[in-house]
This record gives structure tokens, sequence and C-alpha cells, in this order.
């Protein structure tokens, strides 16, 4: 479970990073270095809290 979990955190890591390019590039929008690591980090804890669960 601990290698599952520390894959999900790493995609999620990937995938803020991922818009955060593309914010930069073609919105030319962006977080600060401090507020973009506090977002990837409520993201992934979310990503892992919610592990398993459906939405509808």
């Amino acid at each position: 479970m601990k290698a599952v979990r520390s894959l999900m955190l790493l995609i999620t890591y990937a995938w803020e990073l991922w818009k955060q390019k593309n914010a930069r590039i073609f919105e030319r929008w962006y977080l600060s270095p401090r507020r973009l690591i506090k977002k990837i980090k409520q993201e992934g804890c979310t990503v892992v809290c919610c592990r398993g669960q459906t939405f509808t």
C-alpha cells in the first residue's frame, strides 16, 4: 500500500507542475513557489485521503 500511495503522490505532484507550466506559458499566470508548494501538498493530501472513493 505504501508503494501505491507514493505513486499517487508522485503523479499528483507531476500533474500540478504540468498545470503550472501550462498556466505560465499559455495564460501568463503563475503562483509563487511558496504557494505552488502549498497547493501541491493540499492536492496530495486530498488524493491520499479520498483514494478509493467514488463521487457522483
